[in-house]
Protein backbone atom coordinates (compact mmCIF):
# COMPACT_ATOMS: atom_id res chain seq x y z
CA UNK A 1 0.00 0.00 0.00
CA UNK A 2 2.91 2.23 0.99
CA UNK A 3 4.03 1.87 -2.59
CA UNK A 4 1.14 2.20 -4.44
CA UNK A 5 0.32 5.61 -2.80
CA UNK A 6 4.09 7.05 -2.98
CA UNK A 7 3.84 6.25 -6.77
CA UNK A 8 0.87 8.36 -6.87
CA UNK A 9 2.76 10.87 -4.76
CA UNK A 10 0.56 11.42 -1.77
CA UNK A 11 2.52 11.53 1.40
CA UNK A 12 2.14 8.68 4.04
CA UNK A 13 3.23 8.42 7.26
CA UNK A 14 3.54 4.86 8.96
CA UNK A 15 2.85 3.60 12.32
CA UNK A 16 4.96 0.79 13.50
CA UNK A 17 5.55 -1.15 16.08
CA UNK A 18 8.97 -1.71 16.31
CA UNK A 19 11.87 0.83 14.34
CA UNK A 20 13.55 -2.03 12.52
CA UNK A 21 14.37 -2.95 9.28
CA UNK A 22 10.98 -3.03 7.82
CA UNK A 23 10.48 0.28 8.92
CA UNK A 24 13.88 1.23 7.45
CA UNK A 25 12.25 -0.35 3.98
CA UNK A 26 9.18 2.12 4.99
CA UNK A 27 11.50 4.83 4.97
CA UNK A 28 13.39 4.21 2.10
CA UNK A 29 9.70 4.38 -0.19
CA UNK A 30 9.61 7.61 1.23
CA UNK A 31 7.16 7.19 3.92
CA UNK A 32 7.51 8.78 7.25
CA UNK A 33 7.72 6.16 10.19
CA UNK A 34 6.48 6.53 13.90
CA UNK A 35 7.11 4.02 16.08
CA UNK A 36 4.14 3.56 18.73
CA UNK A 37 1.98 1.32 20.20
CA UNK A 38 -2.35 0.58 18.57
CA UNK A 39 -3.82 -0.33 21.42
CA UNK A 40 -2.37 3.31 23.38
CA UNK A 41 -4.50 5.74 22.92
CA UNK A 42 -1.81 8.80 22.70
CA UNK A 43 0.37 7.02 20.54
CA UNK A 44 -2.20 6.83 18.01
CA UNK A 45 -3.91 10.30 18.44
CA UNK A 46 0.31 11.55 18.00
CA UNK A 47 -0.15 9.42 14.70
CA UNK A 48 -2.86 10.36 13.23
CA UNK A 49 -2.23 14.53 14.10
CA UNK A 50 -3.00 16.20 11.10
CA UNK A 51 -3.72 13.44 8.94
CA UNK A 52 -6.40 13.58 6.80
CA UNK A 53 -6.93 10.01 5.68
CA UNK A 54 -5.92 6.81 7.82
CA UNK A 55 -5.70 2.92 6.50
CA UNK A 56 -5.46 0.43 9.78
CA UNK A 57 -3.68 -2.58 8.62
CA UNK A 58 -2.59 -4.75 11.09
CA UNK A 59 -2.21 -8.48 11.13
CA UNK A 60 -4.86 -10.69 13.66
CA UNK A 61 -3.44 -10.59 16.91
CA UNK A 62 -4.78 -10.86 20.88
CA UNK A 63 -4.62 -7.24 21.34
CA UNK A 64 -6.27 -6.78 17.60
CA UNK A 65 -10.04 -5.94 18.76
CA UNK A 66 -8.26 -3.33 21.15
CA UNK A 67 -6.18 -1.84 18.63
CA UNK A 68 -9.67 -1.65 16.28
CA UNK A 69 -11.77 0.26 18.89
CA UNK A 70 -8.56 2.67 19.78
CA UNK A 71 -7.85 3.51 16.35
CA UNK A 72 -11.51 3.99 15.70
CA UNK A 73 -12.33 6.20 18.98
CA UNK A 74 -8.79 8.46 18.51
CA UNK A 75 -9.58 8.99 14.74
CA UNK A 76 -13.36 9.74 15.77
CA UNK A 77 -12.47 12.38 18.38
CA UNK A 78 -8.98 13.01 18.93
CA UNK A 79 -9.48 15.83 20.93
CA UNK A 80 -10.10 12.99 23.57
CA UNK A 81 -6.77 11.48 23.58
CA UNK A 82 -3.99 14.45 22.37
CA UNK A 83 -2.72 15.65 25.75
CA UNK A 84 -0.97 18.86 23.62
Amino acid sequence: MVTLLRQWHLPVRAMVYRDDERADALRSQGAEVVAGDLTRPDDVARVLDGAGRMLFLMSVSPSYLQATATVAMAARAPELWMPW
